[in-house]
């Protein structure tokens, strides 16, 4: 099976207005700092909006930063749950390194029988450099976890549930 729409979403909107895919977002209470449940009509959508869950966890303003910026993913793994960590895990390494906010994702989705892929572009920004005392994020997590890890399909399309760790 081959899954290979493409969707292009801006986190900054209501999320009932970010793309022609609907999906909903819920924060709740785990061992990890912060965890989460996705719903998604496919899952190009359920990727995005697990991306968008992130990034509004670690900036949580609609404020924009410097010029856009566009990073490249090529992400492959043995299953879906370990490529969500994988993506996830790349979002929380180009803001380390880059304090990069994702604001836009174009990817697909490919599920064959021996691996799973991501493969497109994050667009977004870094943020600037402030000045003492001044504070732009919200949590900045650490790394994925893999308790509780879920990625599945359902009667109306995808689930995932992850933790982050802080």
């Amino acid at each position: 099976m081959i899954n290979m729409l493409k969707l292009k979403c801006s986190i900054f909107k209501q999320v009932s207005e970010m793309t022609d895919q609907e999906f909903s977002i819920e924060q709740f209470d785990e061992a990890g700092d912060a965890a989460f449940r996705v719903t998604a009509e496919n899952l190009e959508a359920l990727f995005a909006a697990c991306g968008h869950a992130l990034s509004k966890l670690i900036f949580p303003f609609e404020r924009t930063g410097g010029p856009l910026k566009e990073q490249v993913l090529a992400l492959h793994s043995a299953d879906l749950e370990s490529l969500l960590v994988d993506f996830l895990s790349e979002l929380i390494f180009l803001f380390d390194s880059q304090a990069f906010i994702s604001r836009e994702f174009q990817f697909q989705v490919h599920v064959r029988e021996e691996q799973v892929q991501l493969v497109g572009q994050v667009h977004g920004f870094s943020l600037p450099p402030v000045g003492p005392g001044e504070q732009l994020l919200g949590f900045v997590p650490k790394g994925v976890s893999y308790h509780l890890l879920e990625v599945g399909e359902t009667e109306k399309g995808w689930s995932a549930q992850f933790v982050l760790d802080g």
